[in-house]
């Protein structure tokens, strides 16, 4: 565990939840933190958390109350002394930071989710002194939860883009890093570009088998000739050839559109951006008056996401049926000309019913 190395486990889990009391045993945290490590090892890699803890048990880490608290603006590859494994001190002891801040603010969700009530014997009660306090009201409660999240997502990004800008060898080695150099929408940015997800790193991470998916659903089939080329011109980043950087372009959106369809439908909506889904909540009446997004709704949404997917998916079938018109009406007449061609006509291959290509 990347917490109490030295008897400061409360100490150090303050550090990022300043609003835990200091008299709160560390014990009753201790399991919200494994399973919470165990989030954070899923999103960026076994081993990258274990560089992590490496570092934190190693000599060249200690904890103080007046440690660093790393911002995104300090964050450099640095130059610092070894820790012994080959690692940068300054760059791990911000790696340690980071996976910390993530942890901890994961934990104490999950541990506040319980801690509103004590569970007894005879079932869950509320203890209070009627003197001093009162119970939190349930929407309360909703926005606080809300609040944790947001700060939850918010550490993920972090940790995530400190990763991607320091190229953490543990992360660009990890399968789900390479993945994305294969994908069309390879980067958190890529994506956010053409369809807004308040440029969440950890969504994007979360939605990369949700992209290669529908990549190979949609878009292979109908660009098969040129697929394998655009795949080796994304790995080696060239971008040199023009037909095949029009096909990627025009590609991304609806690719993007495809995907926000599948990660409604699987995702969890708290890690989703409110700008994708809108939970509908109420907080006047509390949780007896609030609800989730009606299934009606979100299939509804789903199909107009869907929808615009294919009228966008038609563009890139313009494309190529132009191009290939184009190609073969120039070697039928000798000419040479290596003009890129517009696309001129819609093609009727896309069945809007059943979603599918005809090849």
């Amino acid at each position: 565990m990347i917490f109490n190395k030295d008897g400061n486990g409360i100490s150090e889990f303050r550090h990022f939840c300043q609003w835990v009391y200091g008299s709160t045993d560390f014990r009753d945290l201790i399991n919200d933190l494994l399973l919470a490590e165990r989030e954070v090892a899923k999103v960026v890699g076994r081993a990258v958390f274990l560089r992590a803890e490496r570092h934190y048990f190693s000599t060249n880490f200690t904890f103080s109350e007046t440690m660093y608290t790393p911002t995104l603006a300090g964050y450099s590859s640095g130059s610092g002394s070894s820790s012994g494994s080959g690692d940068s001190v300054d760059i791990n002891d911000q790696l340690v930071a980071l996976v910390q801040r993530t942890v901890a603010l994961y934990a104490y969700r999950q541990y506040s989710l319980n801690n509103d009530v004590s569970h007894g014997p005879t079932g869950r009660r509320v203890m209070i002194d009627n003197e001093n306090e009162k119970v939190a009201s349930e929407w309360m409660l909703e926005k606080d939860d809300d609040s944790t999240m947001r700060k939850v997502n918010d550490a993920f990004d972090a940790l995530i883009e400190f990763l991607d800008e320091n190229e953490i060898a543990e992360w660009v080695n990890s399968d789900i890093y390479r993945l994305t150099k294969e994908l069309i929408l390879s980067s958190t940015k890529e994506f956010n570009n053409v369809y807004p997800i308040d440029g969440s790193r950890r969504l994007y991470v979360a939605m990369i088998p949700f992209i290669k998916e529908n990549q190979v659903k949609y878009i292979r089939p109908l660009i098969t000739a040129y697929y394998d080329d655009l795949i080796t011109s994304l790995r080696n980043n060239s971008n040199v050839n023009p037909v095949l950087v029009r096909i990627k372009e025009l590609a991304q959106l609806p690719l993007a559109l495809f995907t926000i369809a599948t990660a409604v439908k699987r995702l969890s909506v708290k890690l989703l951006p409110d700008a994708i889904v809108q939970e509908y909540k109420s907080y006047i009446t509390g949780r007896t008056g609030s609800f989730p997004v009606k299934q009606s709704e979100k299939e509804q949404y789903i199909k107009n996401i869907t929808d615009d997917a294919v009228k966008e998916l038609r563009l890139l079938e313009n494309y190529i049926k132009a191009y290939e018109e184009a190609l073969a009406a120039s070697s039928g007449s000798g000419s040479d000309s290596d003009e890129e061609p517009e696309p001129t006509t819609i093609a009727e291959r896309m069945d809007e019913r059943n979603l599918f290509v005809r090849v």
